[in-house]
């Protein structure tokens, strides 16, 4: 999907986001992957508790948003792998859907938190 790959994971997110996504993805906590108009990605990462993940993928990660503490500037190993579980191809994973409503949701989850960014600063 979109030309991802393992590597173009390194260009977004760190060693150590990476290889503990990965060993989410491989240990089956990914579930519920839904993607939508082609790039917004949900899906939900359980480890201590459930994590929720939002991306738009187009060509690169354009925002993404998990419901972890990790959350700030950093590309979280939830995020990670999520990107994984779309990958696969293992296609129960996955759930394509075509639902406008999600691309205008990430639209304001993007300027909430570019906001709030600026009001920090």
């Amino acid at each position: 999907m979109y030309n991802l790959t393992p590597e173009k994971l390194e260009s977004f997110a760190s060693n150590s986001s990476i290889t503990y996504g990965e060993l989410c993805y491989a240990n089956g906590r990914v579930s519920e992957v839904k993607i939508t108009n082609d790039k917004f990605i949900e899906a939900n990462v359980y480890g201590q508790r459930k994590y929720q993940i939002f991306i738009e993928y187009n060509q690169g990660v354009n925002s993404s948003w998990c419901s972890c503490a990790y959350d700030r500037d950093n590309f979280c190993k939830h995020r990670v792998a999520a990107l994984f579980a779309v990958m696969s191809s293992n296609k129960s994973y996955v759930k394509v859907s075509k639902n406008p409503a999600w691309e205008k949701y990430l639209r304001v989850l993007y300027r909430f938190k570019k906001a709030m960014y600026f009001k920090r600063n």
